[in-house]
């Protein structure tokens, strides 16, 4: 069970799991938050990591935030899911390289 899904899982529906990474932010614009006095918003990017249990899994710390405009969240989410792309893909360098 996870406590809620982040933005990215719910975008690409993916279940999340240890070691995947996500973004959220409780701040992020929808059609019911854009208000006149948010210019800007965040999302923080975190890993789910495994609870003390092993069978289920929980967000990490946040390691970054990404800062936009309320006006356009989507370049928001694109560097997120960008910096995403970029730790899995380097977490998938370093298995590969890994001796058996």
């Amino acid at each position: 069970m996870v406590n809620s899904p982040g933005i990215r899982s719910q975008r690409r529906m993916l279940t999340p799991v240890a070691g995947l990474w996500d973004y959220d932010g409780s701040c992020a614009p929808t059609s019911f938050t854009k208000v006149p006095w948010n210019r800007t918003f965040s999302v923080g990017i975190f890993q789910w990591v495994p609870r003390s249990s092993k069978k289920e899994v929980k967000r990490g710390m946040t390691v970054k935030r990404i800062t936009g405009r309320v006006s356009d969240p989507e370049a928001v989410y694109a560097k997120a899911e960008a910096y995403c792309q970029l730790q899995e893909a380097r977490a998938n360098a370093q298995l590969e390289v890994a001796p058996n």
